[in-house]
């Protein structure tokens, strides 16, 4: 069965609302069943993203082929997420700041891969439990051991570094939504276009709204990424006016890399602090040999995508108006954050839903 768990922005939130509740994760000795380290979940998320790899290029769907113009997007966030994971496992092993950075990246490229496959029309039931299983392991990497995660667990009140960063965030807020206006004007006769406009919208006025507090400060930053892989995902379809787009979530990544650059880590975390697995399967049908053949394939593709090819884009999609599943899977019980048992309210946001955190399912 295909693993259910909250993504990144909705686990790590959820933290921050039990600022001092009991931790998710348990000590274990090295290989106990049922649990899993840093080193195990970037293992399990690199496997994953290897399986996808395959499964796609395997795939008796048109749509997925290297050399169908419609793919192209889909395979170039592919080889992004790739690139990121396998930079993480680095990082992870060399214990440095790496580790981190390409985590964050890691995060953005699987929302980019979760448009970009649902923007190809395409519907392979094992490409799409690839990415909800390599969703699942990095999901898991970011809410556990992140350095907001450690910081969110040290809990007490913001540093004045922290407060600047996070006004620094919320100011950043008000132009991306101009651009979004824009974006919204142009392509207001396509219902999934505008859906993907919409709810990075409303995302980045919950953070312009968001507390002046630890728990606020955290869920800006964890949105950072989220909101990276959004516009990333959605450009393409966007067109000339959307080619803003990756120069201006570059300013997001810098804000992200300046905020937590100098916060004190605790390296041996990664290796000692273990996650409850036992409810999910990170497990993916691919062998040591087959991972090395998925490198080289991505290593030997073609994924560049021209100006003149995402405007090619932008008119032959603008009458796409697909179901977008593969990011409807997450659902909450509630706007008011389920049975994390605390309202919205208590975050300072008007109207909280993380009913899907891939940003098509909204009245």
């Amino acid at each position: 069965m295909t693993p259910r768990v909250r993504p990144v922005l909705a686990g790590l939130l959820s933290m921050a609302l039990v600022l001092q509740g009991a931790a998710p994760a348990l000590a274990a000795p090295q290989g106990q069943e049922g649990k899993a380290n840093a080193a195990d979940l970037a293992k399990a998320a690199d496997r994953a993203v290897g399986f996808t790899v395959k499964a796609a290029g395997e795939s008796g769907d048109a749509k997925l082929k290297q050399e169908n113009k419609d793919s192209e997007p889909f395979w170039q966030a592919l080889s992004r997420l790739n690139d990121a994971v396998e930079k993480t496992q680095r990082g992870l092993t060399l214990k440095d700041d790496s580790f981190h950075a390409n985590l964050a990246l890691a995060t953005s490229a699987v929302e980019e891969m979760k448009i970009t496959y649902g923007m190809s029309g395409a519907t392979d039931p094992a490409v799409k439990e690839g990415i909800e299983k390599v969703d699942a392991a990095v999901s898991l990497l970011r809410e556990n051991y992140s350095r907001e995660a450690l910081r969110l667990k040290q809990g007490g009140a913001l540093t004045p570094e922290e407060g600047q960063k996070l006004d620094e965030i919320k100011a950043k807020q008000g132009e991306l939504q101009k651009k979004l206006k824009e974006v919204g004007e142009k392509v207001g006769d396509n219902k999934t276009l505008l859906k993907g406009v919409k709810e990075m919208q409303k995302k980045s006025q919950e953070v312009s709204r968001c507390n002046h507090d630890l728990s606020g400060f955290i869920f800006a930053s964890a949105a950072i990424s989220i909101l990276n892989g959004w516009v990333w995902g959605w450009h393409w379809w966007w067109g000339p006016w959307g080619f803003w787009g990756p120069g201006f979530i570059g300013g997001f990544y810098d804000i992200y890399v300046d905020v937590w650059v100098d916060v004190p880590y605790d390296w041996d975390y990664l290796d000692d602090y273990y996650v409850d697995t036992a409810d999910l399967d990170l497990g993916v049908d691919i062998s040591d040999a087959e991972l090395e053949t998925m490198d080289q394939q991505l290593d030997e593709g073609d994924f560049d995508v021209t100006q003149a090819e995402a405007e090619d884009f932008s008119q032959d999609e603008l009458a796409y108006e697909g179901e977008m599943d593969i990011v409807d899977q997450y659902e909450f019980e509630d706007p008011g954050m389920g049975d994390w048992g605390t309202g919205a309210e208590d975050m300072g946001f008007d109207d909280v839903g993380f009913d899907d955190m891939g940003g098509f399912d909204f009245d």
